[in-house]
């Protein structure tokens, strides 16, 4: 059952990760669904030039973000969290992820399988753990009570889907969306210069030892049982 009508959140880490699953998020949007990216850092770090500032970084990569979530129909939330930070931070950020979790009342969840072999960038892993392990907590009133005096419900989604997973189980078709994922993608220019994505995409498939075909699969890890499929 495709689902239409329903309110997804992506937790991502930094302003572009959601390229990884773009074409998902794009049928879910096009179906009729409510597409929210909350993205941890601000991607300050994100550049190799010396004589750059990370506020001027920072604009530049917010703008391109809306640029890339405009084309996906998706809208952005930032918790605003420097980028490379959130393993030392990880108390903070999981207290701000129940709490977003609570008020947005997410359906579905998507967020970077922590499990990932090889992923060397501890923030991806950081939210990816964190926001895995608030979809399954944060019904529990008795996390972050607080939140229950300010007047947030404990809430969770019914269905997780990791992304970048290390085993994955559940393929989704992107053929009618792959377009829009990269044009979305290639908003991003400070990280993938000007219209190489697709190229770029398809060496690393070919490199992993797939083909062509594949550039219209993305793959997840589904954790729970629900009908709500993609």
């Amino acid at each position: 059952m495709t689902v239409r009508g329903k309110k997804v959140v992506a937790f991502i880490a930094h302003p572009d990760d959601e390229t990884i699953f773009s074409g998902t998020l794009a049928k879910l949007t096009h179906e009729g669904n409510d597409v929210l990216l909350v993205i941890a850092t601000n991607g300050d770090k994100g550049s190799h030039d010396p004589s750059d500032t990370t506020e001027h970084v920072t604009a530049v990569r917010r703008a391109e973000m809306r640029k890339a979530a405009d084309i996906l129909g998706a809208s952005v939330d930032w918790l605003n969290f420097s980028d490379g930070t959130l393993a030392s931070r990880e108390e903070e950020l999981q207290e701000t992820v129940f709490r977003k979790i609570r008020q947005e009342r997410p359906d579905i969840l998507f967020t970077f399988d922590p499990f990932k072999k090889y992923d060397v960038h501890s923030d991806h892993i950081t939210i990816g753990r964190v926001a895995s392990e608030a979809a399954y907590l944060a019904d529990g009133f008795a996390y972050y009570p607080e939140h229950l005096k300010e007047g947030i419900e404990p809430s969770k989604p019914k269905e997780t889907y990791l992304f970048n997973p290390e085993q994955a189980n559940y393929p989704v078709n992107i053929r009618d969306t792959f377009e829009m994922k990269i044009r979305s993608a290639e908003q991003h220019v400070s990280q993938f210069g000007d219209g190489s994505f697709k190229e770029n995409l398809l060496n690393r498939i070919r490199w992993e030892g797939g083909h062509e075909q594949d550039l219209y699969v993305e793959s997840f890890h589904k954790l729970f049982y629900s009908d709500l499929l993609i």
